[in-house]
């Protein structure tokens, strides 16, 4: 079998298991608590943000790269957001006001 043809497996795999999950499941079943939302919004996003912005600091004090300084201010400005926001639970999307 191509290699080619092995790295495309999954996509229809997956379109066929979200059809089948669309189809089939209730969405009653799944429950989604704010305080989980605050946890996770607090543990992924804002805490790897804050680490990839430590590591860009470091590097642009090594490098003196310009652009290794706005990706870690970029990035700490998504974490930021993430941090505040991380509370307020007012539905899906959340994370696309982030960097507002």
């Amino acid at each position: 079998m191509n290699v080619r043809r092995v790295g495309l497996m999954p996509l229809p795999s997956l379109a066929l298991l979200t059809g089948a999950l669309y189809l089939f499941v209730k969405p009653s079943l799944f429950y989604d608590p704010p305080w989980l939302t605050t946890i996770y919004n607090l543990l992924f996003i804002a805490v790897i943000c804050f680490i990839v912005a430590y590591t860009a600091m470091k590097n642009y004090r090594a490098t003196s790269r310009v652009l290794i300084l706005l990706l870690g201010c970029g990035v700490l400005s998504l974490g930021l957001g993430a941090a505040v926001s991380g509370g307020s639970n007012t539905g899906t999307g959340d994370q696309d006001r982030y960097p507002l």
